[in-house]
């Protein structure tokens, strides 16, 4: 997904311990030990697993909990390093509340109706045969995002064409971390916006001393940048599959494994001891598909379950409905799919109506 992905190309990739495959992140099993672009790890793969560790205060998000050159670590722009997904527990306490008011039920009703005009736009410009990737799911939720977030014009402009990049013809030769310095400058020039917006209410939040600087500039590069991507996935997902949202996350969670956890202590998990200062991987993927009633975590579970499920819910369920309105159809022969350690979706899937 996103900007933390630590793998993006398509194909089996070449870094993976003993020349491992990522297929061993879809199936459920025994924690199994890989070497990743940021440094080995353990990788949770039961379901039953995840939801212990989800809930386990010693598995850390903070980096600063790695030891022994377990992690080698993904360098973000410093702006962008106080996010929430890796706070401290005091500071995730402080922060969550005021991100869980943008983005609750009630902030999902009153978006849905521009996210449905916004999805029909996109539709009626994606002509009668269309790549429902890079034509249809990419700059729809672009689109809304930046609608959303509440973008100025130059902010707005730079975004889209960023989310063109990644999501269009050329996506392949491209990752989302060689596009931070592009990230942070539309970041920075957020330095006011309209009433209502998240950015208006985040900014507010600054200038009242609730939130840091920081905070708020990672929590804009969170909505902005990482969520696009695994909203993205999972628009393609829910249209090639024939069930609903819950079941195309189950099949094809878009973020195969979660965000990195450090343990604090040894902790035994799965049968396995992992040590203080190793990191640890949770497969969601390996999660969907383990026992027969095909449940997910995609979106996490505990006190670090998404905030933001119900916008994010609500962004690609109006997407959904929208091309089903419309009559699209999708075809999956031909259709590309990446093959990542962080994120695996489809880049290209073809599309009628």
């Amino acid at each position: 997904m996103a900007t933390g992905s630590e793998d993006r190309a398509p194909g089996p990739p070449a870094h993976d311990l003993a020349s491992r495959r990522h297929d061993d992140l879809h199936t459920p099993g025994d924690p199994v030990r890989l070497d990743t672009p940021d440094g080995p790890a353990w990788v949770l793969r039961r379901r039953a697993d995840i939801r212990a560790a989800y809930t386990d205060p010693r598995l850390s998000p903070c980096p600063r909990h790695a030891a022994g050159g377990d992690y080698r670590g993904y360098d973000l722009p410093p702006e962008f390093r106080d996010n929430i997904i890796s706070a401290e527990p005091a500071d995730h306490r402080r922060v969550r509340p005021l991100v869980v008011a943008l983005m609750d039920r009630a902030a999902a009703a009153r978006l849905a109706p521009s996210l449905r005009a916004v999805a029909d736009d996109v539709l009626a410009r994606a002509g009668g045969e269309f790549d429902a990737v890079a034509d249809f799911a990419g700059p729809y939720v672009a689109e809304a995002v930046a609608g959303w977030i509440g973008l100025p014009a130059q902010p707005r402009a730079a975004y889209l064409a960023w989310a063109a990049t990644i999501a269009g013809p050329g996506w392949q030769r491209v990752r989302a971390r060689d596009t931070l310095p592009g990230m942070l400058a539309t970041v920075r020039a957020l330095d006011e916006a309209a009433a209502g917006t998240v950015a208006h209410v985040l900014l507010a939040h600054r200038a009242a001393g609730r939130i840091s600087a920081g905070e708020t500039s990672a929590m804009l590069f969170y909505l902005l940048y990482v969520w696009f991507e695994v909203c993205v996935d999972a628009i393609a997902e829910a249209l090639a599959g024939p069930g609903d949202l819950d079941q195309a996350l189950a099949a094809h969670a878009p973020q195969v494994t979660a965000f990195r956890r450090f343990a604090t202590h040894d902790v035994d998990l799965g049968g396995t001891t992992i040590r203080a200062g190793q990191s640890v991987l949770y497969s969601l993927r390996a999660a969907g598909v383990d026992g027969p009633d095909r449940g997910h975590l995609a979106f996490g579970h505990g006190p670090h379950r998404c905030p933001g499920e119900p916008v994010a819910r609500a962004l690609v369920e109006e997407a959904v409905a929208a091309a089903r309105r419309a009559g699209v159809t999708v075809g999956t022969g031909g259709c590309v799919r990446t093959n990542g350690l962080r994120t695996d979706g489809l880049r290209r899937l073809r599309a009628t109506r």
